[in-house]
């Protein structure tokens, strides 16, 4: 699987306990909430989604499968709009 890291031309906040990030280059901002701050937080540019999705199922309560079908395309979303890229 591939590894993301965050794009560095990418700035993130947390605000009111959501976070916030801004692609200045595409003038795309995006809405992270729930378990969407969990992933956004685990992408460090070591770890691929089953990585990910490990850290999550303890938390969420989840199995590995449903949770792995569910960061993947979530990552891809995320690196579709060039917020990740691959590390």
């Amino acid at each position: 699987m591939t590894i993301y890291r965050k794009n560095e031309r990418v700035m993130s906040a947390d605000v009111a306990g959501d976070i916030v990030v801004f692609n200045e280059a595409l003038g795309l901002f995006k809405g992270l909430s729930g378990p969407a701050i969990d992933i956004w937080n685990a992408i460090d540019g070591e770890r691929d989604a089953a990585a990910i999705a490990a850290l999550l199922v303890e938390r969420y309560e989840v199995d590995v499968a449903t949770c792995e079908a569910d960061v993947v395309p979530f990552l891809a979303k995320l690196a579709d709009a060039g917020l990740i890229v691959e590390a």
